[in-house]
């Protein structure tokens, strides 16, 4: 049976996902800030996570920040979970070896936010934390360590996404995201998928 790990599963596209995982009969877990310490480097993850086939990066957060209205306190919290905290869990889960022969890391990303200019100049951490989180990608790629899958998604309707700026384009539903997720952890082979 397989394995996946999927990581942001309290809300929004990942709570759907888990789900959906879990109706599919995938051996499903969950990993959420809470139960993940950054800032402790000799945390070590609990032992249910192990033999893992499928990773999905999908933990993410957001804060209406803009060059006006710096916050250190709240760029670090994005930048934390967004990046740095994905990086430090395929960490782990390599350096404790918890994954299964040639896994498959799912990343969640944003389609290029400069459609959405009013969007990038209020949440630029979150830009620049999706871009780093592309760029960690696509360095694993190159090591072969494992399978790599980059998922574009346009804008979600969740709890993030923000109304009252114009937003132009598609607007996906958590289900529709979840279910393009899907297709890809059951085999959907390209290297970088954007729905059309």
């Amino acid at each position: 049976m397989k394995t996946i790990l999927i990581t942001g599963t309290t809300k929004g596209i990942g709570k759907k996902l888990f789900s959906l995982c879990k109706r599919k009969g995938y051996n499903t877990l969950a990993l959420n800030r809470p139960k993940f310490d950054l800032k402790n480097p000799n945390y070590t993850l609990p032992r249910i996570y192990k033999n893992i086939n499928t990773i999905v990066l999908n933990a993410g957060t957001f804060s209406r920040d803009s060059l006006r209205e710096f916050s250190f306190k709240l760029s670090r919290g994005i930048l934390e979970t967004n990046l740095i905290g994905n990086m430090l869990l395929v960490h782990k889960l390599v350096t404790e070896k918890r994954l299964a022969f040639e896994p498959l890391i799912v990343f969640i990303l944003t389609e290029d936010l400069l459609r959405h200019p009013s969007l990038l100049q209020e949440e630029y951490t979150y830009a620049i934390s999706k871009k780093g989180l592309e760029y960690f990608a696509t360095l694993l790629e190159n090591s072969l360590v494992s399978r790599i899958r980059k998922v574009y998604l346009p804008l979600v309707d969740t709890q993030m996404l923000d109304y009252s700026l114009p937003i132009t384009g598609e607007i996906l539903s958590a289900e529709q995201a979840a279910e393009i997720i899907m297709e890809v952890i059951n085999g959907t082979d390209l290297p970088s998928y954007r729905p059309i």
